[in-house]
C-alpha cells in the first residue's frame, strides 16, 4: 500500500516540476495502468492531474 501511494505521489511531483506536461501525463497514465494505482489518487490530486493549466501555487503545493 505504501509503495502504491508513493508511486502516485511521485507522479504529481514530476508534473509539478514544470516538465513537458504531455510527456509527464503519458508517464502517469502508463504507471497507473501497470501498477493499478488509479484509486490511490485523492480527489484533489486527481483534479490537479486533470487540470490543463494548474496555478503556480498548486504546483508548489504538490511538489512538497
Amino acid at each position: 500500500m505504501v509503495a502504491r501511494r508513493s508511486v502516485a505521489l511521485y507522479s504529481e511531483v514530476l508534473l509539478s516540476e514544470k516538465q513537458n506536461r504531455e510527456k509527464v501525463l503519458d508517464y502517469v497514465n502508463q504507471v497507473t495502468e501497470v501498477y493499478h494505482i488509479e484509486d490511490e489518487f485523492t480527489p484533489m490530486e486527481r483534479a490537479y492531474l486533470d487540470n490543463p493549466k494548474p496555478e503556480q501555487h498548486d504546483c508548489i503545493q504538490f511538489l512538497w
